[in-house]
Protein backbone atom coordinates (compact mmCIF):
# COMPACT_ATOMS: atom_id res chain seq x y z
CA UNK A 1 0.00 0.00 0.00
CA UNK A 2 1.08 3.47 -0.58
CA UNK A 3 1.82 5.91 2.46
CA UNK A 4 -0.56 8.90 1.71
CA UNK A 5 2.08 11.35 1.32
CA UNK A 6 3.68 8.87 -1.98
CA UNK A 7 2.11 10.15 -5.14
CA UNK A 8 -0.67 7.49 -6.81
CA UNK A 9 0.36 5.87 -10.05
CA UNK A 10 -3.16 6.00 -11.33
CA UNK A 11 -3.80 5.92 -15.58
CA UNK A 12 -4.81 9.72 -14.66
CA UNK A 13 -1.25 10.83 -12.52
CA UNK A 14 0.81 9.36 -15.44
CA UNK A 15 -0.45 11.30 -18.32
CA UNK A 16 2.90 11.51 -21.06
CA UNK A 17 3.62 15.39 -21.47
CA UNK A 18 2.99 14.85 -25.27
CA UNK A 19 -0.48 13.73 -25.10
CA UNK A 20 -1.57 16.73 -22.74
CA UNK A 21 -0.34 18.36 -25.88
CA UNK A 22 -2.28 17.12 -27.93
CA UNK A 23 -5.34 17.26 -25.82
CA UNK A 24 -4.62 20.37 -25.67
CA UNK A 25 -4.25 21.57 -29.48
CA UNK A 26 -7.31 19.24 -30.51
CA UNK A 27 -9.32 21.79 -27.63
CA UNK A 28 -8.07 25.17 -29.56
CA UNK A 29 -8.07 23.83 -32.94
CA UNK A 30 -10.04 26.09 -35.02
CA UNK A 31 -11.70 24.54 -38.93
CA UNK A 32 -12.19 27.67 -41.02
CA UNK A 33 -14.46 26.52 -44.42
CA UNK A 34 -15.05 29.29 -47.22
CA UNK A 35 -12.22 31.52 -46.70
CA UNK A 36 -11.53 34.37 -48.70
CA UNK A 37 -9.41 33.69 -51.74
CA UNK A 38 -7.12 36.24 -50.78
CA UNK A 39 -6.34 34.59 -47.08
CA UNK A 40 -5.98 30.92 -48.76
CA UNK A 41 -2.26 31.60 -47.89
CA UNK A 42 -0.98 29.98 -44.67
CA UNK A 43 0.99 33.57 -44.20
CA UNK A 44 -1.82 35.36 -45.03
CA UNK A 45 -4.35 33.71 -42.99
CA UNK A 46 -2.45 33.80 -39.91
CA UNK A 47 -1.44 37.36 -39.85
CA UNK A 48 -5.26 38.16 -40.28
CA UNK A 49 -6.32 35.85 -37.32
CA UNK A 50 -3.31 37.30 -35.53
CA UNK A 51 -4.74 40.90 -36.42
CA UNK A 52 -7.74 39.57 -34.83
CA UNK A 53 -6.73 37.38 -31.62
CA UNK A 54 -3.61 38.58 -30.50
CA UNK A 55 -0.03 38.63 -31.90
CA UNK A 56 1.47 34.89 -31.28
CA UNK A 57 -2.05 33.24 -30.56
CA UNK A 58 -1.38 31.15 -33.93
CA UNK A 59 0.16 28.01 -33.47
CA UNK A 60 0.27 26.56 -37.18
CA UNK A 61 -1.57 26.93 -40.06
CA UNK A 62 -2.61 23.80 -42.42
CA UNK A 63 -4.83 23.40 -45.25
CA UNK A 64 -6.53 20.31 -45.85
CA UNK A 65 -8.08 19.24 -49.39
CA UNK A 66 -11.46 20.75 -50.09
CA UNK A 67 -12.78 17.29 -51.65
CA UNK A 68 -14.09 14.97 -48.70
CA UNK A 69 -13.39 12.00 -50.21
CA UNK A 70 -9.93 12.86 -51.70
CA UNK A 71 -9.18 13.11 -47.75
CA UNK A 72 -10.33 10.07 -47.37
CA UNK A 73 -8.62 8.43 -50.44
CA UNK A 74 -5.35 10.16 -49.24
CA UNK A 75 -6.11 8.56 -45.91
CA UNK A 76 -6.42 5.74 -46.93
CA UNK A 77 -3.33 5.34 -48.97
CA UNK A 78 -1.18 6.67 -45.87
CA UNK A 79 -2.61 3.73 -43.92
CA UNK A 80 -1.36 1.39 -46.52
CA UNK A 81 2.66 3.38 -46.54
CA UNK A 82 2.48 3.28 -42.71
CA UNK A 83 1.15 -0.69 -42.58
CA UNK A 84 3.68 -1.74 -44.98
CA UNK A 85 6.85 -1.04 -43.22
CA UNK A 86 9.02 -0.80 -45.80
CA UNK A 87 12.25 1.08 -45.52
CA UNK A 88 15.05 2.23 -47.68
CA UNK A 89 15.13 4.26 -50.71
CA UNK A 90 11.87 2.85 -53.02
CA UNK A 91 9.25 3.50 -49.11
CA UNK A 92 11.28 7.60 -49.15
CA UNK A 93 9.79 7.89 -52.92
CA UNK A 94 6.40 7.01 -52.30
CA UNK A 95 6.05 8.83 -48.84
CA UNK A 96 7.72 11.95 -50.94
CA UNK A 97 5.36 11.19 -53.34
CA UNK A 98 2.46 10.89 -51.21
CA UNK A 99 3.44 14.30 -49.09
CA UNK A 100 3.79 16.01 -52.62
CA UNK A 101 -0.03 14.71 -53.99
CA UNK A 102 -1.46 16.17 -50.28
CA UNK A 103 -1.59 19.89 -51.11
CA UNK A 104 -1.83 20.13 -47.43
CA UNK A 105 0.58 22.72 -46.61
CA UNK A 106 2.00 23.84 -43.45
CA UNK A 107 3.49 26.95 -42.47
Amino acid sequence: PLHPSQPSHSAAANHAPAVDLVREQVRRSVLLERIPPELRDAGALRSCSEDLLGSGSVVSVAFAPPDARRLSELYEEQRQLHRSGSTGPDATRAMTSFQERMHIRRE
